[in-house]
């Protein structure tokens, strides 16, 4: 009866953590989408020429611009490595 039990709540903590861990894979793919939107959004503003390439002057002056959209959707880009 006890090994049964045992069996039942292993089970349950199991199924519990592995939802746990798809919940946190939604987040993720959630929170990278933003980023990826924002960054598109950004670099579509940044002066480009005709082989795409935005000058590193160009980046470092959006690197503050960025901060503030970023917060309006919950991320602190200072967080991701």
């Amino acid at each position: 009866m006890i090994a049964l039990l045992t069996g039942v709540i292993s089970e349950s903590m199991f199924e519990k953590n592995q939802l746990k861990i798809e919940e946190d894979r939604k987040e993720k793919e959630a929170t990278t989408a933003l980023i990826n939107e924002i960054c598109e959004t950004m670099y579509a503003r940044m002066p480009h020429g005709a082989d795409t390439e935005v000058s590193i002057e160009d980046i470092m002056e959006t690197g503050p611009k960025t901060e503030e959209p970023s917060k309006e959707v919950g991320i602190d880009l200072r967080t991701i490595a």
